[in-house]
């Protein structure tokens, strides 16, 4: 009679059990992040500031990160504004705000794909959004759609006076212009290439920033005779439109073709086969930016000063002296200065390195740089303190033996020495332990207003500048140089000491 009542028993401890664990698992899903997007204005003027705002059902800006998606071609992030606003839709309470400000730089239809929100309790996505890019304010202008050829070492129009050897090769790209938005484009090109004895004719692939620029074809020639070569194309039929191709003209004279930088300049042939010592540059927009770099590190610098060794801490001197000179040999000038800087502050000796800097820093143009500032070793600081406490402790017992005595006195002196270089320590060890703002000598780089490649570029860095690290995001630090200059940099271009 007794099982029935224990079945029971154990049904309702069962089902108190599964309801207790479902309460306790609720704060563990959360409630739904609350997300509001608008855009101002709803249709945005090429040229003109177009603002997304991001609202976020969080109270406090710090703990909300959201994360733009990669922007199309025609939109240039100009800033980014975090701030807490009060949300009189949802009973006044505190929300945060993150808004975006664009640039668009090109008519048309667009997709801008979905913004991530993080904050510590959740994650929420936006849907994707369609925006339409206006050529101007209420003016639907006519669009009038051409082709041109252009040499794509010097985006420019092709003209007359192109001269070639033969075996010299030219690149060049085909550009559709003022294409109306509204109308779709197809992918490839209808343009059929003829065999001919004088050159040869390759067509290339079209990348896909090419193709957003407006390339619809790429086309390499390499004369063989030493000919006027004249190629002439009939019209086409492109995605609903009528198009005139123009035709190419090209003086070829008889030669051996340039090697070097200068030929790969003319021709446009790096990027097929670049010659010994040329600069690739990459693709990407963070590639390109390193390609750049890469250029502005190898050019002209005075070579690395001479300067008698002082009569102190002679060793030293020539022990750091000659590490940076094996480092500006090499071209790793930044690093040859952030060797320098970094004994100058840490070594007892590095005050004698001063001067060396300061003339190693002339020698790539920069002026009036700030010294940096004297800093102990911490294992000397350390073992002062740890040697001066034991002589306080025993002056000070010795000191209350012989206060009545004529001599406390001079015991009150020895003490105070003592303890005044034990609060020196105590400062310098505090300094150094504070202070911990970063510094690095920058390469020569781009400053951006916002850490991403597709925003507006401020200004550039020369080479061999110290600055200060203030802000970290990802791949890019925000610096800051004696002179008040400030921007976003990528990582790679700072050399820390």
């Amino acid at each position: 009679m007794e099982k029935p009542g224990m079945d029971r028993g154990g049904f309702f401890f069962r089902s108190g059990l599964l309801g207790l664990l479902l309460l306790c698992s609720l704060p563990l899903y959360g409630k739904d992040l609350s997300v509001l997007v608008w855009t101002s204005p709803e249709n945005p003027i090429r040229g003109a500031p177009w603002t997304v705002s991001i609202l976020v059902a969080h109270p406090v800006p710090p703990e909300v990160t959201v994360r733009p998606p990669e922007l199309p071609p025609a939109l240039s992030l100009e800033r980014v504004r975090t701030e807490s606003r009060l949300a009189r839709w949802a009973s006044n309470e505190r929300w945060t705000a993150v808004e975006f400000t664009f640039i668009p730089n090109r008519a048309g239809e667009f997709l801008l794909n979905a913004f991530e929100i993080i904050t510590p309790d959740n994650r929420a996505r936006t849907s994707p959004l369609v925006f339409r890019v206006r050529w101007e304010d209420g003016v639907d202008r006519e669009y009038k759609p051409r082709l041109r050829w252009e040499l794509l070492s010097s985006p420019e129009p092709l003209g007359e006076g192109l001269e070639l050897k033969t075996g010299e090769r030219a690149e060049l790209a085909l550009v559709l212009s003022d294409w109306d938005p509204r109308l779709p484009r197809s992918g490839s090109f209808p343009l059929n290439l003829a065999v001919m004895e004088q050159a040869v004719l390759e067509e290339l692939p079209v990348s896909a920033p090419e193709a957003e620029r407006g390339v619809v074809f790429r086309l390499r020639i390499i004369p063989l005779e030493g000919a006027d070569l004249s190629l002439v194309f009939p019209h086409v039929h492109y995605s609903g439109v009528n198009l005139n191709i123009p035709g190419i003209r090209l003086r070829v004279v008889l030669g051996k073709p340039e090697t070097g930088p200068a030929a790969a300049g003319r021709t446009g042939s790096e990027a097929a086969d670049p010659p010994p010592g040329a600069v690739s540059r990459p693709k990407s927009a963070a590639g390109a930016e390193a390609g750049v770099l890469a250029a502005d590190s190898g050019r002209a610098a005075g070579p690395f000063p001479e300067r008698s060794p002082p009569l102190l801490f002679r060793n030293a001197y020539r022990r750091n002296a000659g590490a940076a000179r094996a480092l500006w040999d090499q071209g790793r000038r930044p690093e040859a200065l952030a060797l320098l800087r970094k004994n100058e502050g840490d070594h007892l000796a590095g005050f004698t390195l001063t001067p060396l800097r300061r003339e190693a820093e002339q020698a790539l143009g920069i002026e009036d740089t700030e010294d940096e500032k004297r800093r102990p070793p911490v294992f000397l600081l350390l073992i002062s303190i740890a040697a001066l406490i034991p002589l306080g402790v025993l002056g000070t017992a010795r000191l209350k033996k012989r206060v009545t005595s004529g001599l406390s006195r001079g015991y009150k002196y020895i003490i105070a020495v003592p303890a005044l270089v034990l609060l020196t320590g105590l400062a310098g060890l505090a300094d150094r332990f504070l202070d911990r703002t970063p510094r690095a000598v920058l390469r020569a780089c781009a400053a951006y207003r916002v850490p991403d490649v597709l925003g507006a570029e401020d200004f550039r860095f020369p080479e061999g500048l110290p600055a200060a690290v203030r802000a970290e995001a990802d791949s890019w630090v925000y610096v800051e140089s004696a002179e008040g200059n400030a921007g976003w940099v990528l990582r790679e271009n700072l050399v820390y000491y």
